[in-house]
């Protein structure tokens, strides 16, 4: 989920149940600031976890938040680190895997496949664009991948 909508930890252990529409795969979520926002779950893969996910939720009672433990309990930012640190170790990823890392991942592969850097800074919840191009970097060899697509000078040549 953190990957897949690039929300911070802390947004994914406060989303109330209400909050959560498995009809459209959006999820409303509160932000810094207080600000409200909607992220989507765009794959196809992604969307069919959260609906998986919807229908064993379903049989957990009590519980007003949409990730909760087994036993009804909303999971916590120390939690989801440890399950984060568990499948890292268990994919043989010696480095250490945060969630904001996963945040960065997801920024940064949606910039890669050519998403407008307005529609990431509007996912990510940032108020100012600076804050956006700061956090996300283009790697070089996309970069150069970019560049040879574009081929400007071949452009030239047909043209003249």
């Amino acid at each position: 989920m953190l990957f897949a909508t690039g929300i911070r930890i802390s947004e994914l252990v406060s989303i109330p149940l209400q909050n959560a529409s498995v009809s459209d795969a959006s999820i409303l979520v509160r932000g810094k600031g207080n600000r409200e926002r909607r992220v989507y779950l765009s794959s196809g893969q992604a969307a069919k976890v959260l609906t998986d996910y919807w229908e064993r939720r379903k049989s957990i009672p009590g519980a007003d938040w949409l990730f909760v433990r087994e036993n009804g309990c909303r999971i916590t930012s120390q939690y989801i680190r440890s399950r984060l640190r568990a499948v890292a170790t268990s994919a043989g990823i010696a480095r250490r895997v945060t969630p904001h890392m996963l945040r960065h991942s997801a920024a940064t592969q949606l910039l890669e496949a050519g998403v407008d850097i307005r529609v990431v800074q509007r996912l990510l919840g940032h108020s100012s664009i600076a804050t956006t191009q700061i956090y996300t970097q283009v790697t070089d060899a996309v970069l150069r991948t970019k560049l040879d697509d574009a081929n400007t000078l071949g452009r030239l040549r047909r043209a003249g």
